[in-house]
């Protein structure tokens, strides 16, 4: 997800047109060995791209129409592939080939995940029988700074490279030598799982494996709580008794209570999804909740034309998360100067300097807020017009991949 522009920049923002910004391929450079790094087991390697999108990487949440996505300069497998030989061709290659399969590789879109690179993925060796081993698995959220992603890209994908060959030399019963920055991941089970010995593939078994998780399978329809996408995707209930109720304002959102006995019915906006009982449901930003379906690949939804569409939404988060980042204080601090020796004519300056900065700071917070203001009215203005409603949750990430036409990939 591109954030939107920083506070000082968002001054000038009337000024900068859509039709000035270009939108270009993503282009990967390939990232030098770690220091230490001078050999590899792998001669060759495979790239398979089985993530649940394969269209794009990213969406610019500027709040643009028609939306603009991010996607490799050419056919992903063929990028990543490039990107990883090269890498390879870097060291001293040994004799075996490797298989890398994509699950995931994108920037959500929801600012609550944060700015960081999604990359799940799974390394085979390739036997001498054709059959696949697997080496390991790597499930990783790697923060970038601004833009940032496309370095953040060839490093995930690069390391697993490495990682991969050391599995492969430890297979072999060989030394190996782990530079410091690996062993704290290794430590963490959740970044780099090794597969054990023996689990032998066919080809056509690695393809589109999907994981199945516990909410997928559940077939309990009690009422409660999912306080997170973790929760949700675990199954994990907080059991409440609840109530819906249609919102006024807006067709097929509802409203949430959690009743506590008879005469307390309080409201409470905070759960991910809620269960009544009957139905799931899933919380939309703070407009309410709505029903949430059940699909081969997990479970989607679809936003009304009654608010603003999915995109236009995410822009007004972005807007929002980018104020939450920006200072607030009242005006610059000058506490902690010694100005005791100062005489009437430099106190008189320093007052004067005072005054100007803190009303200036004062006009320009101003204009900030008054900006946010214009760009929330916008984005809820022109979002009331647009089909990007067909919602899909990516179940790896808790991410909403949205399309305007039919539910995106993979449903």
């Amino acid at each position: 997800m591109q954030r939107p522009l920083p506070f000082f920049l968002l001054l000038f923002a009337p000024v900068l047109s859509p039709a000035q910004v270009t939108l270009h391929k993503l282009l990967l450079k390939i990232p030098p060995p770690p220091r230490g790094v001078a050999t590899t087991p792998f001669r060759s390697v495979q790239v398979l791209d089985n993530r649940l999108d394969t269209s794009f990487v990213y969406t610019i949440e500027d709040g643009h129409y028609p939306v603009r996505r991010v996607s490799f300069a050419g056919p992903a497998e063929q990028v990543l592939e490039g990107c990883m030989q090269g890498w390879l061709n870097r060291l001293t290659r040994g004799t075996d080939d490797l298989l890398v399969n994509i699950r995931q590789l994108s920037i959500p879109n929801d600012p609550d995940l944060g700015m960081v690179l999604i990359f799940s993925a799974d390394a085979y060796l390739r036997t001498p029988e054709g059959l696949y081993q697997k080496l390991v698995h790597v499930s990783r959220r790697f923060p970038y700074a601004r833009n940032g992603h496309t370095h953040a890209i060839a490093r995930v994908s690069t390391e697993l490279l490495e990682v991969a060959g050391i599995a492969r030399e430890q297979s072999l019963g060989r030394p190996v030598t782990v530079r410091p920055a690996l062993q704290k991941k290794f430590r963490d089970t959740h970044v780099y799982t090794f597969a054990p010995p023996g689990n032998l593939v066919y080809p056509d078994q690695i393809g589109r494996q999907r994981r199945v998780h516990p909410i997928e399978t559940s077939l309990d329809t009690a009422a409660g709580l999912y306080m997170s996408f973790a929760d949700f995707r675990d199954n994990h209930l907080l059991s409440a008794s609840v109530v819906f109720r249609p919102d006024p304002k807006a067709d097929s959102l509802y409203r949430l209570f959690i009743r506590d006995n008879a005469k307390d019915l309080r409201c409470l906006a905070t759960p991910w999804a809620v269960c009544d009982g009957h139905q799931l449901f899933i919380r939309l930003g703070s407009a309410g909740y709505l029903p949430l379906q059940r699909d081969p690949t997990g479970f989607h939804f679809y936003i009304p034309w009654s608010v603003p569409d999915r995109y236009a939404q995410l822009c007004r988060f972005g807007a929002m998360y980018a104020d939450a980042e920006t200072p607030t204080s009242s005006g610059p601090n000058f506490s902690g100067g010694d100005f005791s020796g100062m005489d009437a004519k430099g106190a008189l300056i320093f007052a004067c300097v005072f005054i100007v900065v803190g009303v200036g700071y004062e006009i320009a917070l101003g204009a900030h807020q008054a900006h946010l203001e214009h760009l929330e009215k916008r984005y809820d203005r022109l979002g009331l017009r647009q089909a990007y409603r067909y919602c899909t949750v990516d179940m790896q990430s808790g991410d909403i991949l949205f399309a305007s036409e039919g539910y995106p990939a993979g449903w």
